[in-house]
């Protein structure tokens, strides 16, 4: 339990003088700061994910432009010829 400093003791949250009676407010402060670790893990994996298939796609188009350029030099010099 948080204790404000400067204070005579108690808890940070609903002001009461014992420290160790578990107060409804400290338990819910905590619970939010997991759930938020919780949510921001998600949400990084999953962004990561996105980033990862938008990073192929591009990947793909660049071989397929790569392809086209080929089979286009190929037809210039078959016309050349």
């Amino acid at each position: 339990m948080r204790v404000r400093a400067g204070s005579a003791g108690g808890c940070e949250y609903c002001q009461s003088t014992f420290t160790g009676h578990g107060c409804a407010v400290a338990r819910k402060t905590i619970y939010d700061t997991a759930l938020r670790k919780e949510v921001f893990v998600w949400i990084t994996s999953l962004s990561s994910k996105i980033n990862k298939r938008h990073q192929e796609y591009f990947d793909n188009i660049k071989e397929e432009q790569k392809r086209n350029l080929e089979l286009k030099t190929q037809l210039c010099v078959r016309t050349e010829e």
